[in-house]
């Protein structure tokens, strides 16, 4: 097996569902966000108090995955991967 044969070009179908990803993850955090702002409504502040370093751990977790593919998507369009040093 040579390494040209493991390493491979990301294809349409990668990409897709890398972006895939990032939609539900996009999803997701404006669905954590307003169920924070509906829970602050309703709860007292002693448990809002305890339940906030989860939402915020779920909240810079899904915005990691959208900057990264993001960022990736950019390098792709850039030509990161193919472009030759001189």
């Amino acid at each position: 097996m040579t390494p040209e044969s493991i390493v491979s070009e990301p294809t349409l179908d990668t990409w897709e569902n890398r972006r895939r990803m990032a939609y539900i993850c996009l999803v997701a955090l404006l669905v954590v966000i307003q169920e924070a702002i509906i829970l602050s409504i309703l709860l007292p502040a002693e448990s809002m108090t305890a339940i906030m370093p989860v939402i915020t751990t779920s909240l810079f977790v899904l915005a990691s995955v959208i900057s990264a593919y993001m960022g990736l998507a950019t390098l792709n369009d850039a030509d990161f991967w193919t472009k030759k040093k001189e």
